[in-house]
């Protein structure tokens, strides 16, 4: 598997737009350029799709706020910080890519190559972030991860992860409360049976799974524990 880090000037400038802001310099040229270009500010907010389709290739429809922000201090001030970030992530990926492959395969159990697909994206994406952000995270530091990732998936996750701890070979409750107790995520153990075939399936049979049983998965009740 390759794996390439780079940095995107359009995209860097749209989350300095559009994410809150990193200082109070930045906050004020935000302010600055919304007073004087709201229109063309306005026109920007969803572009971030484009960028991370056509990332090397994008071209903005108008480049005015993008030419404005990219003649600041600010911004290359930032994008320098960016840059020092991307080399730090190379010689942590050359340093542990052995290792955080030999994970991949571990536990997606197909060849790296293959594509994700389905049209259950949040689920998809919610299985994906506990792979990357918590499980390949949790074994690469040593400690666990599993308060890490995407904010907005924080629920789902936690609903889906008591099948991907049965994916990961928990097949008893016993085992289930222990894993459970190591990542420091806790669901009612009662309300759960378990799914001993879960260990026996691939990546994409996990997140089939999930999608076909989203009914049961996804919990109501368990909106006000999180």
């Amino acid at each position: 598997m390759n794996v390439e880090f780079v940095t995107n000037d359009y995209l860097l400038a749209w989350n300095l737009l559009f994410r809150p802001s990193i200082s109070k310099e930045m906050h004020k040229l935000k302010e600055r350029l919304w007073k004087n270009h709201p229109d063309e500010y306005m026109k920007l907010q969803k572009e971030n799709v484009e960028i991370l389709k056509y990332t090397k290739d994008f071209i903005p429809d108008d480049d005015t706020i993008y030419n404005y922000l990219f003649n600041t201090e600010e911004f290359q001030k930032v994008k320098k910080e960016t840059e020092r970030y991307r080399r730090f992530l190379l010689r942590i990926w050359d340093k542990h890519s052995k290792e955080i492959q030999s994970a991949l395969k571990e536990l997606l159990r197909f060849k790296i190559e293959n594509n994700y697909q389905g049209i259950n994206r949040e689920i998809v994406s919610a299985i994906i972030d506990l792979l990357v952000s918590n499980e390949i995270y949790s074994r690469i530091t040593g400690s666990t991860k599993y308060e890490e990732g995407i904010k907005k998936l924080k629920l789902l996750k936690k609903q889906i992860y008591p099948y991907w701890i049965m994916y990961q070979g928990c097949d008893s409750k016993e085992e289930l409360v222990s894993r459970m107790a190591k990542d420091k995520v806790v669901f009612d153990i009662d309300k759960y049976s378990v799914e001993k075939a879960l260990s026996k399936v691939d990546f994409y049979g996990f997140i089939d799974f999930c999608c076909k049983n989203q009914r049961y998965i996804i919990r109501l009740d368990d909106l006000g524990n999180v």
